[in-house]
Order: C-alpha cells, then structure tokens, then sequence
C-alpha cells in the first residue's frame, strides 16, 4: 500500500463525520433523481402501454345529434384508421346522505368491446347485459368513493325519468384516466362519475336510436391530425359539432401530461439542488483540510510525489464521498419511488401500475453524485498541487 493510499484511509476515518454528513446530503439529491425520474419513467411506459392496449383515440368530438348513415362518410375520410359513433350523455345520480345530486357522464357501449376505442377494462364484475337495460358499468373512482360493487343499485335520471341502475361490474378506461366534473376545478368522486350503459339502452332511453352525438377516431400514420380534423369538421358541421380536437385537448389525457410534465421537471430541479449544497460543502470541508495540510503537502513533492499523483489522492477523497452517498441514495430512492407511485396511484387509474427503475437512471445518478463531489473539490485541489516543495523546510 502505497504512503497516499494510507494517508487517504486515515483522513476518511478521521473525517467520518464530516463524509458522512456530505454523504447524505448527496443522497437525498440521488435518492430525489431515482425516485421521481424512476416514477415519471414508470408512470409514462404504464400509460403508454395502455393507451397503445386500449385502442385510445387520436381525435375527437362532440356534436348536437347526428344520423348513424354520417358515419361512413367519417370512415371514409383519408387518414382515418378507426372510428367510433356512439352516444353519451350527462345524468344526474340520487345518491343516499347528499343534499345536492351528483352527477355522472354516461357512455353507450356495444356488447362487443373487442374492437371498440378506448377500450373498458374491467377490474371487477362482468359487462352489462344486452337484455337487461337497467345494468352498468361504474368508474373505480366512483365505485371506490361510494363502496359500490358488483350487484349494487343507484338511481339516475335518464332524460327526466328516474331508473334504479343496478351495478354489473367496476371499470376503468384510457379515456378516463381521471374523473373531473366539466367546469370543476378540484376533483370531487362521490359528486361526479362515469357509467357505461349497453349502447341500445342508453340510446333509448335517450331517444338516440339510429344516431350519435360522440365521435373518436384514430388516424393511420403519415397522416396529419390538422387535415383529418378540418375535413371531420366539415362532414359535422351541419349536426352542430364542438369542432375536433386532439388528445392535448383531452381533459384526461391533458391533465395527465401536465402531471408527468411537474413531476419531470421536479426531476431535474430537487435533486440539482441537493448535489449543488454537496458540492459546496466538499469544497468547504476539503479546502479546510488542505489548508490544514500544506506542510504535508509539500512534503510529499519534496519526496517525489508530483501533481498529479497528489490531485487524484484529494480527488479519491471526494469521489469516495460522492460514492458512498450514491448508494445510500439509490436505496433511498428506490423506496421513495414507491411511495411516489403509491400516490400517483390515487390519481392516476392505470390497469397496472409498477415502479421500474431503469439501469439508465441509477447509472445517471451515481455519476451525478460522484461529478458533484469532484467538481466541488477541484478548485480545493487545484490551490492544493501549487504548494511549492520549499514550504516543507
């Protein structure tokens, strides 16, 4: 073992507590870049994969009424790969123990879903079944905020006449990532849900047979969204469309990017500030000892040792902090970042949602922790090589 290597050991025992204060400093900013960046990772390769699974649409719209023949005309329109007609309609629910009614966007379903956009996931129960039109589908959020589960009842107004909707089963869609009442600010479940009816009993009970006021469409590649949506619009015009728009208009989708967005940006910005308070507390602790340190400083030229070798021994004391906070932080942050999906979960209603740190990220983090430590001791350092053998005497 060479005299620097000795050297080095004795000071990282002696400044135990300084390196492990610095250490953990460090570790919150790694464990703050695993754990977010691992969770916004894990949240878009989740919702991805669904949306991808799911058939979720590309385009979409709303008009007043209109007849199902308009339909082909839809499918006909270059770029449009998939299309989907339907029927919904806002309610209102009688719900036990309220003052005031909430309310529920009501979505017409065909008994087959297989090719259907957007498909519902089912996470409990069965779909509703064509020969009974009193079944539907509730929103988990709903489901879950009012304990409803399958072979529950509630009651709806459905176009001014009140209907005992009996609960077939508990579902989720990409379409409905997360639930807000239209106009609401703040997300309320026990006042406003999402049912999914038998498309022929939602249809009559709103006297929608033979039409549709819903449009989704998916658009095939090398096609622009601008020119698909302009020449939709105009096919809807006359049946008072609320003009196409596309999944950044979307209010699920829309509001879920706007997370992913936050929760990216914190990413970068929490844990750059724990690493810069690192850096300068390694430059702060190391420039004390070399000053501490001249002497033996220019002893060790006066013996031989050049620059160099004297600027990798302080440098090795910098990247062993930087090191040993970095493996305290990726555990730290890979406990963090399920505590992070944990409550992403509440919001976010995915079919599966998992934390998945990548390789990517832990080696990102570690360099980071470990270019901090450096960065922070080279100007220590650089005053440290320039100490002349003469001081020695």
């Amino acid at each position: 073992m060479s005299a620097l290597h000795a050297k080095l050991r004795r000071d990282l025992r002696r400044l135990a507590a300084q390196v492990f204060t610095i250490a953990a400093v460090m570790a919150c900013g790694v464990a703050a870049l695993v754990a977010m960046r691992s969770a916004y990772d894990s949240l878009r390769a989740s919702g991805d994969e669904w949306y991808a699974r799911a058939r979720f649409a590309d385009l979409f719209t709303h008009v007043h009424r209109a007849p199902r023949s308009v339909a082909q005309r839809i499918a006909a329109v270059p770029g449009v790969a998939a299309m989907e007609v339907r029927v919904t309609e806002e309610v209102t629910l009688d719900m036990p123990g309220m003052a005031e009614p909430a309310h529920a966007h009501v979505v017409g379903i065909p008994p087959d879903l297989s090719r259907t956009l957007g498909e519902v996931y089912l996470r409990s129960g069965r779909l509703p079944d064509p020969g009974h039109p009193e079944e539907a589908l509730v929103h988990e959020l709903f489901a879950k905020a009012w304990g409803l589960a399958p072979g529950d009842t509630l009651t709806a107004v459905l176009h001014g006449r009140r209907q005992r909707l009996r609960v077939s089963g508990v579902a989720l869609s990409p379409e409905f990532v997360t639930v807000v009442q239209p106009g609401a600010i703040v997300f309320d479940d026990r006042r406003y849900g999402v049912l999914w009816m038998g498309a022929a009993s939602l249809e009559a009970a709103f006297q929608m047979e033979g039409a549709f006021n819903d449009v989704q469409l998916r658009v095939a590649r090398g096609h622009r969204l601008a020119a698909v949506s302009a020449e939709v619009d105009r096919i809807l015009a006359p049946y008072g469309t609320t003009g196409v728009y596309g999944r950044d208009r979307h209010p699920s989708a829309r509001w879920v990017e706007q997370k992913l967005a936050g929760l990216r940006s914190q990413s970068r910005v929490t844990p750059l500030l724990f690493l810069a308070v690192a850096a300068m507390l390694v430059n702060l602790v190391l420039g004390r000892l070399l000053g501490l340190e001249r002497e033996q400083i220019a002893t060790l030229k006066a013996l031989g040792y050049d620059d160099g070798a004297i600027a990798r021994h302080y440098l090795a004391h910098a990247a062993v902090t930087g090191i040993l906070g970095a493996a305290l932080g990726v555990a730290l942050g890979a406990w963090a970042g399920r505590g992070i999906i944990g409550v992403y979960a509440d919001y976010f209603r995915f079919p599966s949602l998992t934390f998945r740190p990548s390789r990517e990220t832990l080696l990102v983090a570690v360099a980071a922790s470990v270019v901090a430590a450096i960065t922070g001791a080279v100007q220590a350092v650089r005053k440290a090589v320039r100490v002349p053998p003469a001081e020695a005497m």
